[in-house]
């Protein structure tokens, strides 16, 4: 169906704008917002509908840029997340939900000798076992990554989307995009409509790499496990999520546990409670409330994909785990680059 806020679309309808975007995850949601930003019209069509598929439908997802067993953060997660702030407290002070949590985030060292690494890192605050919540087992303590959090993706999608319709752009669910043809203005064929654009961004997530003659790339399979927690965390800190192998964000009555799976099927649910349990004692026989799974893509260098694959037509994807850390500073870069060109012509 097309978007509530967009009048509805016969198949004999004939579209105009300066840009299309092709996916509603995250990638493509945020791009439609940049551009709008920017003033610039654009379209986004998905064939089901914004953040309902792949890895932009995980109930809460991590902002932490300090990754991995160094710890160490790029410059791209760390002016990434700042864009993810700077854009929340805009829709923010317009009076979106945008379901954003400045929360910090905790990080546990596996070991004395990891522990003793992130001690040299700029940024993060250590942290002995002593420093963490009640809750959390953190026998050779770890960090805090104060300027981190989490974020909603449901509230966060739909804040972007609302505010990009807002401003002009139109979004169109159940829209599939069937041919793509032309050279200097594109005529997109959809399963509803067709679409005349002078730019193309294809944000479509986890695709077939064969039949789409894209660029090849990684995937991995991701799990999402909802849990009740019996005894709820108390005292300071006890909303702080954890990330490091797995996440996990405390949510009212319960938690969202994340990681990546094997197959994503009940023996990987119970793997992945297991581990969080090494962290959260109280996780261990938490009622399961809910199960997601995804997939996610990304490039061996674990880079982004923001690529130009011949005139009008761009990639923009490939974000692995990074998805909603990296969407919005990615996503603004694009859109002044598309709003040049646009300009240009």
């Amino acid at each position: 169906m097309t978007h509530p806020h967009q009048p509805s679309t016969s198949h004999d309808d004939h579209r105009e704008t300066e840009v299309l975007v092709v996916g509603g995850g995250v990638a493509g949601v945020s791009l439609l917002y940049a551009l709008t930003a920017r003033g610039v019209p654009a379209m986004l069509i998905d064939k089901g509908t914004v953040g309902s598929q792949g890895a932009s439908s995980i109930p809460a997802a991590l902002l932490n840029p300090h990754r991995g067993r160094t710890g160490r953060a790029t410059p791209l997660d760390v002016a990434g997340l700042a864009t993810v702030w700077q854009w929340a407290e805009r829709l923010e002070a317009e009076g979106a939900a945008t379901g954003a949590h400045r929360s910090g985030v905790l990080r546990i060292a596996s070991s004395a000798r990891q522990r003793e690494l992130w001690r040299r890192l700029e940024g993060p605050l250590p942290l002995t076992s002593a420093d963490f919540p009640a809750h959390v087992s953190a026998k050779f303590g770890g960090m805090l990554v104060a300027d981190g959090g989490w974020l909603e993706p449901r509230r966060w999608l739909a804040a972007l989307t609302r505010t990009a319709v807002a401003g002009g752009a139109v979004v169109a669910e159940g829209t599939e995009l069937l041919a793509l043809s032309g050279t200097g203005t594109s005529l997109a064929r959809t399963s509803r409509t067709t679409v005349s654009a002078t730019e193309v961004v294809l944000c479509l997530g986890a695709y077939d790499a064969d039949t789409l003659r894209l660029p090849r790339l990684e995937t991995a399979p991701g799990l999402a496990v909802g849990v009740a927690l019996a005894a709820q965390p108390a005292g300071e800190g006890a909303t702080v999520p954890i990330a490091g192998t797995l996440g996990i964000v405390f949510t009212g009555a319960g938690a969202v546990i994340s990681g990546t799976a094997h197959s994503g099927d009940g023996a990987d649910v119970e793997r992945l409670v297991a581990a969080a349990s090494w962290f959260v004692p109280g996780v261990a026989g938490a009622e399961i409330t809910g199960v997601w799974r995804g997939t996610r893509a990304r490039r061996p260098s674990g880079v982004p994909v923001v690529r130009r694959l011949r005139g009008g037509l761009t990639l923009f994807g490939a974000l692995g785990g990074r998805g909603f850390l990296c969407s919005a500073l990615l996503a603004e870069a694009l859109a002044k680059r598309l709003a040049t060109r646009l300009a240009e012509r």
